[in-house]
């Protein structure tokens, strides 16, 4: 087998792996199977299900994931995910997020959070984001607690009102949709090539 073929073959499996790990995720979003963030309550979430919702506070930044790129082993550039501490429903919760444009809103309604804290009135901006829950890594829940703890929570306040189990991944509702039949599409019609290839060498 020559190398367009193992390419086309290679193409054709991973097309159709892409398609068959994003469709849960289509169907939940189409079905409309989405938790409202504002409504939600300590431990209600688990890894996999999609959330959305507005963010009415905002606290801090209490991680970054740094990710270098690179090509041939030299690096070519890198990027940054912020872990914010942020209010929703009636608990703590921490997001993450890799968009540079909610990040800024993000960091505005921070600002706006920490300048109205003491008179315990709510931010006049908002901040609607789609997630989906991640499991959290372990750094990251060694850093949240660091964060708590210096804020003046208790070992008792921070089990109670922090949700330690994930994280809300930001995403995009929109691309997770189109992802698994664009995935879906390019591996059928790369296994259909491979085979139509196939047959005419087999019949030459």
């Amino acid at each position: 087998m020559n190398r367009p073929m193992i390419l086309l073959a290679v193409v054709a499996v991973l097309g159709i792996l892409v398609g068959a790990f994003g469709i849960g995720d289509t169907i939940k979003i189409m079905g409309d199977d989405i938790t409202d963030l504002n409504t939600t309550t300590i431990g209600e979430l688990k890894t996999g299900d999609l959330a959305q919702g507005d963010l009415l506070q905002a606290f801090d930044e209490v991680a970054v994931e740094k990710t270098t790129r690179s090509y041939g082993g030299i690096p070519t550039g890198s990027s940054e995910t912020p872990y914010y501490l942020v209010h929703v429903g009636d608990h703590f919760a921490v997001l993450s997020c890799g968009n540079k444009d909610i990040q800024s809103k993000i960091e505005k309604l921070m600002d706006e959070t920490w300048d109205l804290w003491e008179s315990e009135d709510m931010p006049s901006s908002t901040v609607f984001v789609t997630t989906k829950v991640i499991a959290m890594p372990e750094k990251v829940y060694g850093y949240t607690q660091d964060y708590c703890e210096e804020w003046g929570m208790t070992a008792s306040e921070f089990a109670n009102v922090v949700e330690t189990d994930y994280v809300l991944n930001v995403v995009q509702y929109g691309t997770m949709k189109i992802v698994p039949f664009v995935g879906f599409g390019v591996g059928i019609l790369c296994a259909a090539i491979f085979v139509i290839i196939l047959v005419k060498r087999k019949r030459a």
